[in-house]
């Protein structure tokens, strides 16, 4: 796999899941993946938030 391979995961994606034994979706987040170092890596980026707790950090 090489790092064109993920283009298709280039840009800002909102996210919505559930914690563990949960009935409803009760997580929220946002991801962005970016190239960095000519395009070498990509950088992902994310913060989630939950209805029982507050806003996390993923940096």
């Amino acid at each position: 796999m090489t790092v064109n391979d993920l283009d298709v995961l280039l840009g800002s994606w909102e996210l919505t899941g559930r914690t563990h034994k949960s009935d409803h979706d009760d997580v929220t987040g946002v991801l962005t993946a970016t190239r960095i170092l000519d395009g070498g890596l990509l950088q992902l980026d994310g913060r989630c938030w939950s209805t029982t707790r507050e806003s996390t950090d993923w940096n």
